[in-house]
């Protein structure tokens, strides 16, 4: 009898289990359908089903924490300290192997990590040996000030679309590499930062705090061929207010890590003590005494407005990937501009049924990624042309 009601137990679980996993399972959703983005996908373009892992699938928060936990690897770029406009240091790390070697012309990868992360986390690295060892194409990470290990040598933070810094890093990368193709790869903030980076040169949005390459008519490098960008905030005003309680906790900590890494540079801005003294800072605690201010805005509205990519996707115009989950709790549904992707012929996206932030694992292991997957092959279709012709003559 016993053994009977364990049986039917376990049954009822497994049939909760499928049910579970079957409703996180399904189509993906387009936007921008016929757009120069989704080339790559060819006849695919309305077939794509996504599969969530089989366990950590099933809830959007362990989908998230796995992203942030998982394939942690310990490669150790080599750093290069570059000068922002404002004499401030910024840092690129170069994912080097000593048994590969690269051309000129090789194609290079430009990553944004996330919020006060580096080129450390475990999505970047895997990204980044990945492109190099697989693909052999070169990859950088650009390093927002003050994080991963970097001092700020002035003032001035960052925020989550201050572009300055990655303007000069792209230049100078151009300079150096001008036969080489350029992808930009942007995770999460790192993907805000350069959808706007992309769109606020031709975008109509006037900005309140300008960056100094659209005050002086700058133009974005010609060897700059696509962007690709998974986990994309898109609007930091509906973020912060949708941004659950423990993850406002935890992105708060981190920031007060940064804060207490950085507080020798920080003693002159205005609102330091205030900031100090209070015991459990919150993200926008960080942002409205810290960042916002010393951008020179009146507010951490008008930052949050004024820094979000959403406003910029319009001014877009290289092929430029967006891929989101359903159920993404920091890329949510009432952020993501689907109208103004779907009417800009240079941009489109993806939407897994669910996958968290950064967690599309596929369905049987944690180490595969849907979106990792789809990213490379987009990358490679717009940086190495001559494999995929070659390719398709294999196929044919």
């Amino acid at each position: 009898m016993l053994l009977q009601l364990l049986g039917n137990i376990i049954l009822l679980l497994s049939l909760l289990w499928l049910v579970r996993w079957l409703s996180l399972s399904g189509f993906v959703r387009v936007y921008g359908k016929g757009h120069k983005p989704l080339t790559f996908l060819g006849s695919r373009v309305d077939s794509l089903v996504y599969v969530p892992h089989f366990l950590l699938g099933l809830n959007s928060q362990i989908n998230t924490i796995a992203a942030f936990t998982l394939n942690k690897v310990k490669f150790k770029p080599r750093r290069e300290i570059l000068q922002g406009a404002d004499g401030g240091d910024f840092a690129l790390d170069w994912f080097e192997d000593e048994r590969i070697t690269l051309t000129d012309s090789s194609p290079i990868v430009f990553l944004c990590h996330g919020i006060n992360g580096g080129s450390g986390e475990p999505f970047v690295q895997h990204f980044a040996l990945r492109a190099l060892r697989e693909k052999h194409y070169r990859p950088v990470c650009y390093i927002y000030r003050g994080c991963a290990g970097a001092k700020i040598t002035t003032p001035r933070t960052y925020n989550g679309g201050a572009t300055e810094d990655i303007h000069i890093a792209m230049k100078e990368i151009a300079k150096r590499f001008p036969q080489a193709p350029i992808a930009l790869v942007g995770f999460s903030m790192g993907g805000n930062q350069l959808a706007k980076y992309l769109g606020e040169f031709k975008s109509s949005h006037k900005q309140i705090v300008p960056p100094k390459h659209v005050v002086d008519h700058d133009s974005l490098p010609e060897s700059v061929v696509c962007g690709v960008m998974t986990g994309c905030p898109f609007d930091y005003v509906v973020t912060s207010q949708t941004c659950i309680p423990e993850q406002n906790k935890q992105i708060g900590m981190n920031c007060k890590t940064y804060f207490n890494k950085n507080e020798e540079m920080i003693k002159s801005h205005r609102f330091y003590e205030t900031y100090k003294q209070i015991e459990h800072p919150t993200t926008d605690d960080f942002y409205h005494y810290i960042a916002s201010d010393v951008f020179g805005y009146p507010s951490l509205r008008d930052m949050y407005a004024d820094t979000s990519a959403a406003l910029f996707v319009a001014g877009i115009d290289i092929p430029t990937l967006f891929i989101t989950s359903g159920n993404d709790p920091v890329s949510t549904q009432n952020a993501v501009p689907f109208r103004e992707i779907s009417h800009n012929e240079h941009t489109a996206l993806l939407q897994t049924p669910s996958g968290g932030h950064l967690g599309q694992f596929k369905a049987l292991s944690t180490k595969k990624k849907f979106d990792e997957d789809l990213m490379f092959e987009y990358v490679e279709w717009y940086v190495a042309p001559e494999k995929r012709l070659s390719n398709k003559a294999g196929k044919v």
